[in-house]
C-alpha cells in the first residue's frame, strides 16, 4: 500500500472523469455539485487508504515501527534475542585443617559500581580441609565484562554477614564466558526477513532457553523421523531430543522443556543432567540430559602490507588479535565461517597504512574458502599466521 494525500486522490478521480467525458471537463469549483461529490468520495478513499496502509506496515518487519516489532515477532513465532551477562568461575578454598561451612546465601564480587558478579549457594556446603569448590557467578547487566585471573578475590555476602576467615576466594580468567548485548532492532528485522527456519514448538523452546540470562547459546535437535538420525557423530534415537548448551545450565531448563513435552533426551558421553523434581515421575524426577557444545577448531592466515614508517608489525598483529579475541573464546553458535567475515572485521579496524591482501581459512591442514559448522559445535579460532610485508 502507498500513502496518498487527499489532493492526489481528488486529482486522479477528476482526471479519470474527464477522460470518460472528453472533450468536456468537470469544473473544479465548490459551486459545482459534481465536484463536491468527487471531493467527498476522495476524502472517504483517503481515510480507507490511510488505515489500510497503516495496518499493512504495522506487521511488515521491513517497514513497521520499532514499537511494533514485538507484535510482529509474536505473529512469526519468534522473539528478540536477549543479551546475557558475563560469567566468572569463582573458586572457594578451605585454607584450614578442619571442615568449614559455606553457608547458603548469595555472594558477590564487585568489579565496578555497575558490574557485580553474583553466585548462589543453594544449600550449606561443608568444604573439607584443604579442598575447593567452584561456583559460576554472572553479572545482572548484559554485556562483555572481562576479568583476569585473581588469586585473592574480594567476595562478600549479600546479607552483609561475615564469611568464615578460613575460606579464600579466587577466580579464573573469564575470556570464554564473556556476555553480549541484546539483539538490536536492525538485526532483529534482518533476521525475521531472512531466516527461513520454520517456527515450531522446538524452535520456540530453543529461543526461550537461549534467552535465559545464564545461557550463551542453545541448540535443540528433535528426531521426529521413523529411524535414528546421526548428528556429527551423535546418534539421536527416534523421538528423542538432543540438548546442546553453552553457559551455566540450571534445573530451570528441565522445567521449561517439560512444559512443552516430556521428551526422552539423548545421553552423550561426556554428558550432564538437569532434573525437574515432581512426584508424578517415576523416581520423583524427570531427567534432561545435555551436552556442552564441542569446539570446531580452525586457523587463519593473513597477508597484508603495512607502512613501517607509520606503524610496526607488532602493533598490527596486536590490534588484529584484540579484534578477533571473541572468536578465540566464542560461546555462540555460528553456522558458516567465511573469508568475508575477516575481511570485514579487519578492514573495519581502519588500521593506519595497512592494506589487507588475503585471508585464508584452514581446517586442519586443508585450506577452505568457507566451512559449515555442525549444529553441536562452536567455531573456535585457534591461531593466526601473519604474513606482513613492509612498504
Amino acid at each position: 500500500m502507498i500513502l496518498k494525500t487527499f489532493d492526489e486522490i481528488l486529482t486522479v478521480m477528476c482526471d479519470a472523469y474527464d477522460s470518460y467525458n472528453t472533450p468536456y471537463k468537470v469544473r473544479r469549483s465548490n459551486k459545482n455539485t459534481l465536484y463536491l461529490l468527487l471531493k467527498a468520495i476522495a476524502k472517504g478513499y483517503e481515510v480507507i487508504n490511510n488505515v489500510a496502509t497503516l495496518i499493512s506496515n504495522k506487521f511488515d518487519p521491513a517497514l513497521c515501527a520499532d514499537s511494533d516489532l514485538l507484535s510482529t515477532a509474536k505473529i512469526t513465532g519468534t522473539a528478540m534475542l536477549l543479551g546475557t551477562g558475563s560469567g566468572l568461575n569463582i573458586i572457594v578454598h578451605n585454607d584450614t585443617l578442619v571442615a568449614v561451612t559455606l553457608y547458603a546465601v548469595d555472594y558477590t564480587y564487585t568489579q565496578s559500581v555497575e558490574v557485580v558478579f553474583v553466585f548462589n549457594v543453594p544449600v550449606d556446603v561443608a568444604i573439607p580441609a584443604g579442598t575447593s569448590v567452584t561456583y559460576t557467578a554472572f553479572t545482572a547487566v548484559v554485556g562483555s565484562y572481562p576479568v583476569t585471573a585473581i588469586a585473592n578475590l574480594p567476595v562478600l555476602r549479600v546479607d552483609a554477614e561475615l564469611i568464615d576467615s578460613g575460606l579464600s576466594f579466587a577466580c579464573l580468567d573469564n575470556a570464554p564466558m564473556l556476555g553480549y548485548p541484546d539483539e538490536t532492532p536492525v538485526a532483529f528485522r534482518k533476521r525475521i526477513l531472512t531466516d527461513t527456519s520454520r517456527q515450531d514448538t522446538i524452535k520456540e523452546l530453543e529461543l526461550a532457553i537461549r534467552n535465559l540470562p545464564y545461557i550463551f547459546d542453545c541448540k535443540l535437535l528433535f528426531n521426529n523421523t521413523p529411524s535414528p538420525v546421526v548428528v556429527n557423530g551423535v546418534t539421536v534415537p527416534i523421538y528423542h531430543l538432543l540438548v546442546v548448551l553453552s553457559g551455566n545450565p540450571r534445573n530451570e531448563i528441565a522445567e521449561m522443556i517439560a512444559a512443552k513435552g516430556i521428551f526422552p533426551t539423548v545421553q552423550v558421553v561426556p554428558t550432564d543432567v538437569l532434573y525437574l523434581y515432581s512426584d508424578i515421575f517415576v523416581g520423583g524426577k524427570y531427567p534432561v540430559y545435555f551436552t556442552p557444545f564441542a569446539a570446531f577448531n580452525y586457523t587463519l592466515r593473513l597477508t597484508y602490507l603495512f607502512d613501517a614508517s607509520l606503524i610496526s608489525d607488532a602493533i598490527v598483529q596486536s590490534t588484529i588479535n584484540e579484534a578477533t579475541n571473541n572468536l578465540r573464546y566464542a560461546n555462540v553458535y555460528t553456522k558458516y565461517v567465511t573469508e568475508d567475515m575477516f575481511y570485514n572485521t579487519i578492514n573495519a579496524l581502519s588500521v593506519v597504512s595497512v592494506k589487507l591482501l588475503g585471508v585464508a581459512l584452514y581446517v586442519g591442514a586443508s585450506q577452505v574458502s568457507y566451512f559449515e559448522v555442525p549444529s553441536n559445535q562452536i567455531p573456535i579460532l585457534t591461531g593466526i599466521t601473519y604474513y606482513g610485508s613492509a612498504i
